[in-house]
């Protein structure tokens, strides 16, 4: 009760204009819901997949150890419509988008 109006995803997003393609980062602080969002081009046309890497674990606690990997990064692509993306972001996650834009 006492941590209300908290902004459980915290995203950052740059265009690399050399490669053409936006990147998004959002982190999923929530530690036990999935979080789904928009992500909205404002200008310019999406084009193609979407590349996702998802780093996670199986809790916020989890750590990486020389003998076992629990924290594991995962790829896929996405398809999109239009001018926006719609995302489930998993609990305690990092999440990086990579989406080819052509520019108007």
């Amino acid at each position: 009760e006492i941590f209300s109006n908290i902004p459980f995803l915290d995203v950052s997003a740059i265009y690399n204009e050399a490669e053409k393609k936006l990147v998004v980062n959002v982190v999923n602080r929530h530690e036990t819901d999935v979080i789904q969002s928009d992500i909205v081009l404002q200008s310019g046309n999406y084009t193609g997949n979407a590349k996702v890497y998802e780093l996670n674990g199986d809790s916020p606690s989890v750590r990486n150890t020389k003998e076992k990997e629990n924290i594991s990064i995962k790829t896929k692509d996405i398809k999109f419509r239009n001018n926006s993306i719609q995302y489930s972001f998993p609990a305690h996650s990092f999440t990086q988008i990579e989406v080819p834009v052509n520019k108007y």
